[in-house]
């Protein structure tokens, strides 16, 4: 047989059985010497097993012992099939209806017939009796004709009502019930027989014959079990005799079926135990009751160290804790920091509820969080609270409330966990404080930008149009100085009509000058077209222009031409270095035109006398470099020049975005890089990297 890893127990733990503690007590030796991890899961009632199998995920070649509490359990059907699906062996103790066979790997049973019909024998000696048989328990059924059939002697068999609880008090009231109805009718008398599929069902009988007084009819009472009251039952000689499965047998049944093949029934009988045999018995199985009260002893003496260090925790762990009992919600705990915080002695605290040691604003809403968390039935975290104690002190505190179910499911506790988080919240004030301070200052901050932007445009634009009245005013100069030339020459020719003087080689000189005049003022005036049309192109409102492959040095020549008056003023040379006219780039032209503008000014404003603008192809795409031999730029302030707003410009005399809007719109619009290399005294190059035009930034 393979080893598997895991042998788990799901037996009933109704009343601390003698039997099945024992059952449970030689499982722990056998199944682990036989290869298994043992795991012992204990049931209480019926909803307790279902959530068990509910719960429990076993794997291929694991074994599930089931014993139902009930025969007749539909919800435990789904779980079985569900965890023989996963590869596991069920083995069934007892009935279950439902189950399809395949699913069980094997059942094993108690012979409770056979062994009543043997009772039955033993205790009529051979003479005609009447019997009750008290035979159907959600543990065990008898089959009333097989026990006609094996017990001839019985002349007239009474089958009591079914008990329908497996609790022991329950079982023996019922007994006590039936057998009081029949004696009280007279159909119970000496000599008669009781048959009891469980001990416990005859210790009713007995209570039933002790109740009718002396003389009542003694009566023969056969059980099954062999608990401790039965035993010194049997010993007294008011129990005729017990039938005894030994655990035993049934772990050695249970290890058997995992070798034979799946789906095999069997069926186990039972020792007999009377009073001529009980002292034997019970000397046979005094070393199992030692090494079970030992065993008892030190897992007593295991739980009292452990609960003493969760003790320790507890009380010394920094949250508040408490526990709340229902229905009233009186305090049945609180630990020590939970009494220190609220000033109150614990004696003061315990039994009573959150009104009697909280404020009343704190209290409604402490007792309404809880109303909350008990119609959820889950873990409930209440929102911060601010609390005033009683000193006056205003305090934070963060609860988490958790119920406690009962083993029907039903809210029995409530536990808190509080903490204390005054500072916290404190700082998360002010640091929302902070926050909104910070926020308003960005909106101040912004709307200065905003200001500044424009003072810069308005520079920009004082820039322009001191260029552009430089340049237009030359050629309008001309043109003015030409129209009146040829005014002059008009009225001279008007004049010299008609005058004998004049000669015709004097007219033709006349009309030669007048021709040299229009030609002057005809130029002058297309120079001054095109200077118009370069503005046009250039100032063009770049934000509402679309992204477009354009000329590199067409935009560099117009953005020199708008600046010639500055470089005239300042004495300044510029030269435009472009070997590959056919240069392309993709992004907005007045952008480019921006950039180039901008670097212009700042070098002319450093004290530049020369500046070459180169424009080359690069690996990576196109380089623009703009090289002065201005001032320079100092280390310090060379990772702060494209910050908005950083000028080392004198106060008044710049609005430091200059670079800050030329590193947007290179990085923005063109998808580019910026590289500075300067040396103070030397000058400055800055270089432009921009992508092939055919890829987006």
């Amino acid at each position: 047989m393979p080893a598997v890893t895991r042998f788990v127990l799901c037996l009933p733990d109704l009343d601390l059985s003698f039997y099945w503690t024992r059952f449970r007590v030689q499982a722990r030796v056998r199944v682990t010497e036989a290869g298994f991890r043992l795991e012992d899961v204990p049931v209480r009632s019926t909803t307790h097993q279902c959530d068990v199998l509910a719960a429990l995920e076993l794997g291929a070649g694991d074994v599930l012992v089931l014993r139902p509490l009930e025969r007749d359990l539909p919800a435990l059907v789904p779980h079985v099939e569900r965890l023989h699906a996963a590869g596991a062996r069920v083995l069934l103790l007892g009935d279950l209806t439902g189950v399809p066979p395949r699913v069980v790997h094997a059942q094993v049973r108690a012979d409770h017939g056979e062994g009543l019909a043997r009772a039955t024998s033993l205790l009529a000696r051979g003479r005609p009796v009447r019997a009750l048989l008290l035979g159907e328990t959600p543990h065990a059924r008898v089959d009333a004709a097989a026990l006609r059939a094996r017990a001839p002697e019985v002349t007239h068999l009474t089958i009591a009502v079914p008990c329908t609880s497996s609790a022991p008090d329950a079982m023996r009231v019922h007994a006590q019930a039936q057998a009081a109805a029949l004696l009280a009718e007279g159909r119970l008398g000496d000599g008669d027989v009781v048959l009891a599929v469980e001990d416990v069902l005859a210790l009713g009988v007995l209570d039933a014959l002790a109740a009718a007084g002396p003389r009542a009819p003694r009566l023969a009472v056969a059980g099954f079990g062999a608990a401790p009251d039965s035993l010194r039952a049997l010993r007294e000689g008011r129990l005729a005799l017990s039938l005894f499965f030994d655990p035993g047998v049934w772990l050695d049944a249970l290890l058997a079926t995992l070798d034979a093949a799946p789906g095999g029934r069997m069926l186990l009988h039972a020792g007999m135990v009377d009073a001529g045999n009980v002292d034997a018995f019970q000397i046979a199985h005094a070393t199992w009751l030692i090494a079970t009260l030992e065993e008892t002893v030190n897992q007593a003496r295991a739980a009292r160290q452990a609960a003493a260090f969760l003790d320790a925790v507890v009380e010394n762990m920094p949250a508040m804790l408490f526990v709340k009992r229902l229905p009233g919600l009186r305090f049945e705990f609180v630990n020590r920091e939970r009494a220190r915080w609220l000033g109150i002695p614990r004696e003061r605290i315990l039994g009573r509820t959150v009104h009697d040691v909280d404020p009343p604003e704190a209290a409604d809403l402490d007792t309404l969080s809880d109303h909350e968390t008990l119609a959820s039935g889950t873990i409930v975290d209440q929102p911060v609270t601010a609390v005033r104690r009683a000193g006056g002190d205003m305090r934070y505190v963060l609860t988490r409330k958790i119920p406690l179910l009962d083993p029907n499911g039903q809210p029995s506790h409530m536990i808190g966990i509080a903490l204390d988080v005054t500072e916290r919240e404190l700082a998360e004030q002010a640091l929302a404080r902070r926050q909104q301070e910070l926020e308003a200052a960005h909106q101040a901050l912004k709307e200065n930008q905003d200001k500044l932007l424009i003072a810069e445009k308005m520079a920009a634009l004082g820039r322009l149009t001191a260029g552009i009245a430089h340049e237009m005013n030359t050629p309008l100069a001309t043109i003015r100085a030409a129209l009146g030339e040829l005014d002059a020459l008009v009225t001279e020719y008007a004049e010299s009509a008609g005058d004998a003087e004049v000669t015709e080689e004097d007219h033709r000189q006349i009309v030669a000058e007048m021709r040299q005049c229009a030609t002057q003022a005809t130029l002058s005036a297309q120079r001054a077209a095109a200077f118009v049309r370069s503005i046009k192109h250039h100032t063009r409102d770049q934000g509402n222009e679309e992204r477009v492959r354009f000329a590199v040095v067409p935009a560099l020549e117009e953005s020199i031409l708008l600046l010639d008056h500055q470089f005239k003023r300042q004495r300044c040379t510029v030269h435009l270095d472009a070997p590959v006219p056919s240069l392309e780039v993709t992004g907005t032209p007045a952008g480019l035109g921006q950039v180039v503008t901008n670097l212009l000014t700042n070098a002319v404003d450093a004290g530049a006398q020369s500046i070459i603008v180169r424009a080359a192809e690069s690996r990576a795409g196109i380089e623009l470099a703009v090289l002065d031999d201005g001032a320079g730029i100092a280390p310090a302030d060379l990772r702060r020049i494209f910050e908005p707003m950083f000028t080392t410009k004198p106060f008044g005399q710049g609005t430091g975005l200059g670079l800050a809007i030329v590193h947007d719109i290179v990085v923005a619009q063109f998808g580019g890089s910026i590289d500075v290399a300067s040396t103070l005294g030397v000058g400055t190059r800055i270089t432009l990297h921009f992508p092939h035009p055919g890829k987006d930034p």
